[in-house]
C-alpha cells in the first residue's frame, strides 16, 4: 500500500487492540521502551524479545534519511504469502497472551447469533518432513542434524552439541503446543485428539522442567558500570539453546507455557496446560445495522457482496441491501 499510494517504501506496524477481561492485569509495556542489540544498534524492546513476530528480516542501512543508519526489514519470502502469515503470526502471539490469563478470565461465549465455523489454523507441517513452514522455523532431522526454513527452503544450521538436547526439547514443546492450539481453534468440544494432545503437552513440559529448569530462566547481573543516566546496567544472561531457539517463528507460544518470575526464578505453568484458551472462530450470520453488516462482510470474505449483506440484514433482495448502505460503499 505504502509503494502503491505514496510511491515510497516503510515499515508498517500491525497493531491488534484487545479488550481485558475485568480483573486482568494489564500485559507487558516492553514496546515502550528500545533496549542495545549487538547486530542492531538500538530495538525496541518488544521487538528484541520477540523476533518471530516481524515478517521479515531486519538489519541496518547505511542510506537512511540524511545519510543517518536505519533500521530496515527486508520481505523473507514471497508476498503473496503475506496475509497467511500474518493470520499465523496473530493467532499465535494472541494464544501465548491468551494463555498467561488468570484461570477465572475464560474466552466469551458466541453471542445467540453466532454460527460456529469448523475453521482449522493452516496446517501444520510435521517435524521433520521438510514440508513449507515459515522462515526460521527449526527443524531437526533422524540423523541429529539441524536444519532452518530459509525463503521457503531447508538451510543446514550448525547447533553446538552442548545445547542440542535442550533445544530438541524445545521444539517437542512448540511442536506439542501448535497441536494443541490447532484442535482447539478447530471446534468447540473438548474431543479426545484435544484432550490427548493437552497431556501430551503437559507432560513435555513436566520432562522439560524437570531436567533443565524453567523456560524463561535468566541469569540478571547488575554490573559496576554505568549508562549515560548514571544508572548500572544490567546484563541478562539467557541459555544458548533459548538464545538459538528464540529465531523460531513459534518461540514466543513456547515461552508463553509458564509465567516467570525474574525476581524469585520462579515458573508457574500456564493456563493452556490445562484447559482451553481458544474459541473456535465464529461469524455472525445477522446484522442489526448496515453497518454491522459490511464489517462482517468485509470481515468473511474481504469484499463487499451484497447478497452476502442483504442476508444478514434479513433482506429479501440485494438491491434492497445497496440502498440501505446508501454512502457506505460506492458503485
Amino acid at each position: 500500500a505504502h509503494r502503491r499510494y505514496a510511491g515510497t517504501e516503510a515499515v508498517t506496524d500491525l497493531v491488534i487492540f484487545r479488550v481485558r477481561p475485568p480483573g486482568t492485569p494489564p500485559g507487558p509495556d516492553d514496546w515502550l521502551t528500545s533496549v542495545p542489540h549487538p547486530q542492531l544498534g538500538v530495538l525496541n524492546a518488544y521487538w528484541a524479545t520477540h523476533p518471530g513476530a516481524v515478517l521479515g528480516r531486519q538489519r541496518l542501512d547505511a542510506h537512511g534519511l540524511h545519510g543517518r543508519t536505519s533500521l530496515v526489514v527486508d520481505p523473507d519470502q514471497d508476498l503473496t504469502g503475506l496475509p497467511a502469515r500474518i493470520t499465523r503470526t496473530a493467532l499465535d502471539l494472541s494464544a501465548a497472551r491468551l494463555s498467561q490469563m488468570p484461570p477465572a478470565a475464560t474466552p466469551p461465549a458466541p453471542s445467540e447469533h453466532a454460527a460456529v465455523v469448523e475453521a482449522s489454523l493452516p496446517q501444520l507441517d510435521p517435524p521433520g518432513t521438510g514440508a513449507p513452514g515459515f522462515d526460521g522455523h527449526l527443524v531437526r532431522r533422524d540423523d541429529g542434524s539441524w536444519h532452518e526454513l530459509d525463503g521457503g527452503v531447508l538451510r543446514p544450521v550448525t547447533v553446538p552439541a552442548s545445547c542440542a538436547v535442550e533445544l530438541a526439547a524445545l521444539v517437542r514443546l512448540r511442536d506439542a503446543v501448535l497441536a494443541v492450539l490447532e484442535a482447539e481453534a478447530a471446534t468447540r468440544d473438548d474431543t479426545p485428539a484435544l484432550t490427548e494432545a493437552r497431556t501430551q503437552l503437559a507432560r513435555s513440559y513436566r520432562r522439560y522442567q524437570a531436567t533443565y529448569g524453567p523456560i524463561n530462566r535468566v541469569t540478571v547481573t547488575t554490573t559496576t558500570r554505568l549508562d549515560k543516566a548514571g544508572n548500572p546496567i544490567t546484563t541478562r544472561r539467557y541459555p544458548a539453546a533459548a538464545r538459538i531457539f528464540r529465531g523460531d517463528p513459534h518461540s514466543a507460544t513456547v515461552r508463553a507455557l509458564e509465567l516467570y518470575d525474574d525476581a524469585t526464578g520462579a515458573a508457574t505453568p500456564a493456563a493452556i496446560l490445562t484447559r482451553r484458551v481458544l474459541s473456535a472462530h465464529t461469524v455472525r450470520d445477522r446484522a442489526d445495522t448496515p453497518e454491522d453488516a459490511l464489517a462482517i462482510c468485509l470481515e468473511s470474505v474481504g469484499r463487499v457482496e451484497l447478497p452476502r449483506i442483504a442476508a444478514l440484514l434479513g433482506l429479501a433482495e440485494p438491491e434492497q441491501a445497496r440502498t440501505q448502505l446508501g454512502t457506505l460503499v460506492f458503485d
